[in-house]
């Protein structure tokens, strides 16, 4: 507790503050009865309203005490079966996408304006040369449509250690998509760690969620931001990802057929 209060204290506006108010005030709740427990996460929601990652799953946990305020004002201590890799507290309403309008173009708004011919003198064409086509060799990965997609951070380096990155992106996970049952795997291979979102129904779903979590990395990934990206692939392309080679040909192969 003193040493969340310490970090909090000496940086306030850094983008872990929240993450430590939190650890304080789970360390708070297995230690102290209800009231004080409560008053730290009325502390989280009203200092750090807007942040994505805290603050929702704190008010789903807000949502549950106040659903089961009789059975927590008996307990000894207000934690005492909390695990914070359990599933979500309370559901939230799903988030909704919006679709883009598309843009109307009025081919008639122009009015039509005549070239004017001028006489020239044909002079000769110089031999056309054709351009060579480059065949590329045919990939190993497919395009067709499936009915599972993931979300995946490719972390280049296996030395890592990845428990803490991955806390982080259960509590995102648990915060913003309280009703969608999300859960988050880990790969390693020879020299990556593939950890992996499954899963969505869609490639469309796929992509509002690689939307809303993706400008939220840098702060839930405790690794240099030089050694991971994210990417979407479909399971029966993932099942094809053994090594550095073969994530590098899925993100060119990404390129050509998902722009």
């Amino acid at each position: 507790i003193k040493q969340a209060n310490d970090n909090v204290n000496a940086f306030p506006d850094n983008d872990l503050a929240p993450q430590y108010a939190y650890l304080k005030a789970i360390a708070v709740g297995r230690t102290s009865k209800l009231d004080p427990l409560l008053a730290e996460f009325n502390s989280i929601t009203t200092q750090y309203p807007n942040d994505l990652i805290v603050t929702p799953l704190v008010r789903d946990h807000l949502k549950y005490i106040e659903a089961n305020l009789a059975e927590f004002k008996q307990r000894p201590v207000a934690l005492i079966d909390f695990d914070s890799n359990e599933p979500r507290f309370v559901s939230q309403a799903k988030p909704i996408a919006i679709p883009a309008k598309p843009l109307t173009t009025d081919i008639n708004a122009a009015t039509e304006v005549k070239p004017v011919e001028i006489a020239v003198k044909p002079v000769e064409k110089p031999e056309e040369v054709k351009p060579v086509d480059v065949v590329k060799p045919a990939s190993i990965f497919s395009a067709a449509t499936s009915n599972e997609y993931y979300y995946v951070i490719d972390v280049a380096d296996a030395t890592l250690t990845l428990s803490s990155s991955r806390f982080g992106i259960g509590q995102f996970n648990r915060g913003n998509y309280p009703d969608n049952d999300l859960a988050h795997k880990l790969v390693e291979l020879d020299n990556n760690q593939l950890i992996y979102v499954t899963s969505f129904i869609d490639l469309e779903d796929a992509k509002i969620y690689e939307s809303s979590i993706a400008g939220q990395l840098k702060n839930i990934m405790k690794v240099p931001a030089n050694l991971y990206r994210g990417f979407i692939i479909s399971k029966e392309n993932f099942e094809k990802l053994n090594s550095r080679d073969r994530i590098n040909e899925y993100l060119e192969f990404l390129k050509d057929n998902y722009k």
